[in-house]
């Protein structure tokens, strides 16, 4: 379920750091030199993203959503924020990360 934000499929990842929280579902990172934090569970539901893993995201100065849209990513950050997407989306579940 893609929702209205188109995903894009990233194949340069070097932009993105990514550092899960010990002990939890948060993680952390920069994505195109912005700070992010986001709450990423091992399955969709229907508090994510369009239905997604990821129910809560900040990026800062580009767009928080909590469960639902506080602040949407404008257009001229859309590519950012699809590639973070996408990143995240593609994580390992977190059994993988133990």
């Amino acid at each position: 379920m893609l929702g209205r934000f188109r995903r894009i499929n990233n194949t340069s990842k070097q932009n993105i750091s990514y550092t899960p929280i010990h002990n939890s579902n948060w993680v952390k990172g920069e994505v195109d030199g912005r700070e992010y934090q986001a709450k990423l569970y091992d399955e969709g539901s229907m508090f994510g993203i369009d239905g997604g893993r990821i129910s809560k995201l900040w990026v800062d100065g580009l767009c928080h959503y909590d469960r639902g849209w506080d602040d949407e990513p404008r257009e001229e950050h859309q590519e950012t924020f699809n590639k973070l997407v996408d990143f995240l989306e593609n994580r390992p579940k977190r059994s993988w990360l133990k």
